[in-house]
């Protein structure tokens, strides 16, 4: 058998290659083993991530208190607010006070002028319907025309107070208060309007606001929109 010499450089050269080639599959193995941990990592911090931003997107669950009547009737009372008109109890006239809507209504139609102006019946006006104190070239800001308005509705209040006698609803209040402030107490004490209601005939005052639509003798448009507003209020009809 014949021997044959290796190059000792051949023999180095083939150990490196198998060294090498031990190491790229060690470093293969701890790649591997890196991703698994990182993807598992990744998963879990995505799952917690998911979960937190649908526990941020649930609405907390809030506990409702439900409030006695009185607690909002004191509310009012303090905030000078007339309880709501959408209730059809009565009660006697004397305790009521023109509410929000009660008002809205007469500011409606009364209109704000800051110049003193004849009304249609050749009454010098001023503000909100204010009479009585009024001199030609007579000017008022908002602020005393509200101030005229609500030292004027508490006549009016204190005359449907006084004179009506049959229980009224809140609405059926509001529309005599405005209707009231339009004609004068006077007129509506001798009105068959409050004639007809202290009877217990509702129907029958309802009627009766149209037959105050004039003004010198003479149909008034804009009486005769008031009249039909404060005819439906007084039938509790919602608009």
């Amino acid at each position: 058998m014949k021997y044959t010499q290796r190059n000792p450089y051949a023999f180095y050269q083939e150990y490196l290659d198998r060294q090498k080639s031990k190491t790229r599959c060690f470093i293969a193995g701890i790649g591997l083993t890196l991703a698994g941990v990182l993807a598992a990592l990744g998963m879990s911090y995505g799952e917690n991530r998911d979960s937190e931003l649908r526990l941020k997107d649930t609405p907390k669950k809030i506990e409702q208190r439900i409030l006695p009547n009185e607690f909002y009737d004191n509310l009012e009372r303090k905030l000078d607010i007339a309880p709501a008109s959408k209730t059809k109890s009565t009660k006697p006239a004397n305790e009521y006070r023109t509410s929000r809507d009660g008002i809205e209504l007469v500011k409606q139609f009364e209109g704000l002028r800051e110049d003193a102006y004849k009304c249609p019946a050749g009454v010098l006006t001023i503000g909100y319907g204010h009479t009585g104190d009024v001199k030609p070239g007579d000017r008022i800001t908002r602020e005393k025309a509200t101030e005229y308005l609500t030292a004027d509705l508490k006549h009016a209040e204190n005359a449907v107070g006084k004179y009506v006698t049959v229980p009224l609803t809140q609405k059926q209040y509001d529309s005599l208060v405005s209707f009231a402030y339009n004609v004068g107490n006077g007129a509506f004490r001798k009105s068959t309007l409050l004639e007809k209601l202290n009877a217990g005939d509702y129907n029958g005052a309802a009627e009766q606001f149209q037959r105050w639509v004039k003004a010198n003798g003479e149909k008034c448009d804009g009486l005769v929109n008031r009249r039909q507003k404060e005819n439906e209020c007084f039938l509790g009809v919602e608009s």
